[in-house]
């Protein structure tokens, strides 16, 4: 009984394979493509909407309005009291009082002091595009608090749109459509979509570099996505250098270049970094940034002339624990680790490209959380989609999945 059970439950799993994966339904004509669409964007529609009226109001909002009034008042005061005033009106009476909570000595103490708060700013003026950004928004008519979220919502609108453009590629339309919106209303996705900070646009930005690196690969087109990214997020520039690194040392021939290009390159990507990181000179911040950022690190991000190892290590233990516990870094490690599983492998020169992109990608992130020891998932969107699309590719590529319906098959 058992026995017959199990064998209709293979076959019922066979039937799914056969419909589905082998493309027996037509999910690619215009009429199912037209329904899916509706449904998937439907979705979509409700989170965009969800994420414009019950926005996250996350502090970092405030010292990025600061920003856009700084381009317009450069009155220290002034900006401050603007900043604090046009929260006050443009957003819930309740998430307000958390933004300037008094129990917590931190923002109680950037509401007491301008110049408290005006020291604060280097931390977000090196995101000038996303400031840029939220400028444009507010000059369109937006309130303040409003435009430091539309980046985000458009992000997620078109990191939606560009998912499944990416993915029909590899599955058919249907399935396509089920693993980009399943991605899509993932916790991180959701809560990023949602926050006043550069991270959604950061990994729009990068997905499309990505894009024209792995499937579509287009140097000039990819190299300009880097570049703006670094715009967006400063730590993007790890992204940038790994990537020229893998370029430089791969076997990819798209991507095979003389030295006097390769040297252009860096010489580019060094201009990049520091055409950012010149903002915060004005703030008696080192034009390398992170050797100032260094004595910030801690909670409060109060300034510690003296910053030891010894410090330095409890931090990083401190935030790995804590990230452990409440982002899914494990998970993409763990989808990381997959992709090599495609076949035995057995020395690094025989990795494919694609795997060799999975390594560097976790370098990467390994690198920026040596450089800012914060494990939130907001900073890792991008290398949470490559890899799931990367991961599709190598399911997609395998040869042993096109066996599937003989092995059930063999064992009616």
């Amino acid at each position: 009984m058992r026995s017959s059970r199990f064998h209709k439950l293979k076959k019922i799993i066979s039937n799914i394979y056969n419909l589905i994966l082998l493309k027996k339904i037509n999910f690619n004509n215009k009429k199912a493509i037209v329904v899916i669409c509706i449904i998937y964007f439907f979705c979509i529609g409700l989170v965009t909407f969800y994420s414009l009226k019950k926005p996250e109001y996350n502090w970092d909002m405030l010292p990025y309005m600061a920003l856009v009034l700084k381009m317009e008042h450069k009155n220290i005061d002034e900006m401050h009291s603007l900043t604090y005033e046009s929260a006050k009106q443009n957003i819930p009476a309740e998430a307000y009082q958390k933004i300037i909570d008094s129990t917590n000595i931190y923002r109680k103490k950037m509401k007491d002091s301008a110049a408290n708060f005006y020291q604060q700013l280097p931390f977000y003026i090196i995101k000038p595009l996303y400031v840029l950004t939220v400028f444009a928004f507010y000059k369109i008519g937006f309130s303040l608090p409003a435009s430091t979220i539309l980046p985000s919502v458009f992000s997620y609108l078109f990191i939606a749109m560009f998912s499944l453009y990416w993915l029909k590629n590899y599955l058919n339309f249907f399935l396509a459509a089920v693993i980009s919106l399943l991605v899509m209303l993932s916790a991180p996705m959701l809560t990023v979509a949602r926050m006043s900070t550069p991270d959604c646009l950061s990994a729009f930005l990068l997905l499309s570099a990505f894009y024209f690196i792995i499937h579509k690969p287009v140097f000039i087109i990819a190299f300009i996505f880097l570049a703006i990214s670094v715009f967006a997020r400063l730590d993007n520039i790890i992204a940038f250098a790994a990537i020229i690194f893998l370029f430089i040392f791969s076997n990819k021939k798209e991507f095979k270049f003389s030295l006097p290009r390769n040297m252009i390159i860096l010489l580019l990507l060094a201009t990049c970094y520091f055409c950012v990181t010149s903002s915060v000179q004005g703030f008696g911040w080192s034009m390398l940034y992170y050797p100032s950022f260094v004595h910030y690190l801690n909670l409060l991000r109060g300034f510690h002339a003296s910053f030891s190892i010894h410090d330095y290590l409890k931090i990083i233990y401190s935030n790995a624990v804590t990230g452990l516990y409440h982002a899914h870094i494990i998970v993409f490690f763990l989808m990381n680790v997959l992709i090599f599983c495609k076949k035995k492998i057995e020395g690094f020169s025989l990795l494919n490209f694609d795997q060799l992109f999975a390594l560097i990608m976790m370098v990467v992130i390994v690198i920026r959380f040596l450089l800012q020891p914060d494990i939130s998932d907001r900073f890792y969107i991008a290398y949470y989609l490559i890899t799931i699309i990367l991961l599709v590719r190598a399911i997609t590529n395998n040869d042993d999945l096109n066996n599937l319906p003989k092995i059930f098959n063999q064992q009616k």
